[in-house]
């Protein structure tokens, strides 16, 4: 004999093509709040890495080192769960690898590890 009971008649109906939900990402906030302190150190740490490069400067290619500047640390968290340092330099070509891997570099020196160096016009 067949269920007719109420609970029987429940069903989940998802849109055809909709695609499975990610979990929304665990963050540690107090890991968070404490990048959150240090972005000042961070902008101030990007510019001695701006100006530790002055020397180097005719390795690179496509730097206006004339008005050469960071203009914004970030701390970031992306849809995988990942925290993160980011900063943007103006006044050097996006796809300058070699700058942007010195920057990097000098910034790894100072204490700053994992760092997402961006550059911009």
């Amino acid at each position: 004999m067949p269920d007719y009971t109420p609970d029987s008649w429940k069903v989940t109906i998802e849109p055809v093509g909709t695609p499975p939900r990610k979990p929304a990402p665990t963050v540690d906030l107090g890991k968070f709040s404490g990048m959150v302190l240090r972005l000042p150190e961070l902008r101030a740490a990007c510019e001695a890495a701006i100006k530790a490069l002055w020397d180097r400067r005719y390795e690179f290619s496509s730097v206006n080192w004339g008005d050469l500047s960071c203009m914004r640390a970030e701390v970031y968290l992306d849809d995988g769960g990942n925290l993160g340092w980011r900063v943007l330099i103006e006044e050097a070509d996006p796809e300058n690898g070699p700058f942007q891997i010195a920057v990097t570099q000098e910034l790894e020196a100072l204490g700053f590890s994992d760092v997402y160096v961006e550059t911009a016009w």
